[in-house]
């Protein structure tokens, strides 16, 4: 919400801002009710990238038992 008000992004909020608050936060009422919820003063979550969300990572195998047995007689 600060980042809604603070214009100029200068991390301070200054009378200018103060004066406009009431426009600023307009803007965050996304349906438009003249209130805000909680849903709608959240960020958004990032979006995953593509890749990421369609490719599935390959598994890992895992050593087994025998195997690593093996390998210590060796």
């Amino acid at each position: 919400m600060v980042a809604t008000l603070d214009a100029n992004h200068d991390g301070v909020i200054d009378a200018a801002e103060i004066n406009n608050a009431s426009e600023a936060l307009k803007s965050l009422d996304k349906n438009a009710d003249g209130k805000l919820t909680g849903a709608e003063l959240r960020r958004p979550r990032p979006a995953r990238p593509a890749s990421a969300a369609t490719t599935p990572r390959a598994m890992q195998k895992r050593p087994s038992v025998e195997g690593s047995e093996a390998k210590r007689r060796n």
